[in-house]
Formats: structure tokens, C-alpha cells, sequence
């Protein structure tokens, strides 16, 4: 048979090739394995976020920022068609000052918004105008047209006048104002400082649904 290969030795050599092939796989496996137990010992959950209780003054800074009334004002609080304050009934104890303070106005422009002359502290019982619809200011200087019923619904617009005192003086939110009356800037994030107004233009004041 001299030197030449025979099936036996063909069968030794395929079986030591497997079990090279085995071990190997075997000693991947085991490696990954190891990694993955390295990598779960290292992990640990964070510590969780201490929790942030808001001090007293801001608390308080929060609700001062709130439209209703702060509690100097114990009257009765009328509401325009779009929820904001637009009269108030005094009651005892109530001045121009803690009302003025209590609905965020300058205590000057609340007395000018009155239809007549402010010489003393309102009575119990005085129905305060928060808006002062009838109160030409710088910025909606102009004359306005009342509906049927009495109530506000044209403004004409005068020079000088803006978005923002118009909405104002009428109790209107600005961009309702804006978006109402498709003005010049309605898509803007500021509609208060890009609409356009222009001498004559006429405003609708009321939502028209």
C-alpha cells in the first residue's frame, strides 16, 4: 500500500477538522457570553431626579399672573362674551387702589375708564368699568359703533391706533382682534406688532359666530 492516503486516514483527519470547528465555536460562544456578564455588571440604574417642590414665591408669582382677580377684589366680577373681566361690584371695604391692584391696572386708568369724575372711593354696590369702552386712550383713539342691544361692535380705526389697545379697550384677546378682521400679519406668532391698521379701516368687536 506503500505511502498513499487511505479512507481510514481521510475519516481521522475530517473528524479532527470537526472537532477544531466544534471547540472553536464553543470558545466564541463562552467569549460572548463573558462579554455580556461584564456589560450587566457595569450597568447600574441612575439615581433618580431629586423632585423640585416650587418655593412660596413662586407660587405665588403664578397666580399673580392668572387673569381672574386676586382676593382684594370680594365683589361680584362680570365677564365679556370671551370670559374677561369687564365690571366689577364693589363691596365694602374695596378702593381704587386694592381693585386696580387685584385686576392688574394702573389705579390712574381705572378712574379715567369711569363714565363720570372720580372724587372718592367707590360706595358698596358701584359698578366699576374695567375696560373703559368709552375711554379714548393713545392707540384706540377712536369712535366705535354699538348693535342693537346697546353693545360695542364697529371700531374705526384712528392714526396712532394698534392691535393691542384696541383688543383692550374692548376686552377682546388681540389675536381674536386680528384673526376676526383678517388683518395684515393674523399668522404671525406676534399679531400685536405686524397687523397693519389703516385711518377709517372699521373692526368688527364681536366674534361673528
Amino acid at each position: 500500500m506503500g505511502g498513499g492516503a487511505t479512507q481510514g486516514d481521510g475519516l481521522k483527519a475530517y473528524i479532527r477538522i470537526g472537532s477544531f470547528h466544534v471547540r472553536t465555536i464553543g470558545s466564541l460562544s463562552l467569549l460572548a457570553a463573558s462579554a455580556m456578564l461584564l456589560a450587566s455588571c457595569a450597568y447600574s440604574e441612575p439615581a433618580p431626579s431629586p423632585s423640585i417642590s416650587p418655593s412660596p414665591q413662586a407660587a405665588v408669582a403664578s397666580a399673580s399672573s392668572s387673569s381672574a382677580p386676586l382676593p382684594e377684589a370680594a365683589g361680584k366680577v362680570s365677564l365679556s362674551s370671551y370670559k374677561l373681566p369687564a365690571k366689577y361690584t364693589t363691596v365694602a371695604g374695596d378702593t381704587w387702589a386694592s381693585i386696580a391692584k387685584a385686576f392688574e391696572l394702573k389705579e390712574e386708568s381705572l378712574k379715567a375708564f369711569q363714565a363720570k369724575a372720580i372724587d372718592a372711593e367707590p360706595a358698596p354696590g358701584t359698578v366699576v368699568d374695567l375696560r373703559g369702552v368709552d375711554y379714548q386712550r393713545p392707540g384706540a383713539s377712536g369712535e366705535y359703533e354699538k348693535d342693537a342691544s346697546g353693545q360695542p361692535d364697529v371700531y374705526i380705526v384712528q392714526a396712532g391706533d394698534n392691535p393691542g389697545a384696541v383688543a383692550a379697550r374692548f376686552g377682546i384677546p388681540v389675536r381674536q382682534l386680528v384673526t376676526d378682521n383678517k388683518l395684515p400679519g393674523m399668522f404671525s406668532m406676534s399679531p400685536e406688532d405686524t397687523a397693519s391698521f389703516k385711518p377709517g379701516m372699521k373692526l368688527k368687536l364681536q366674534n361673528p359666530t
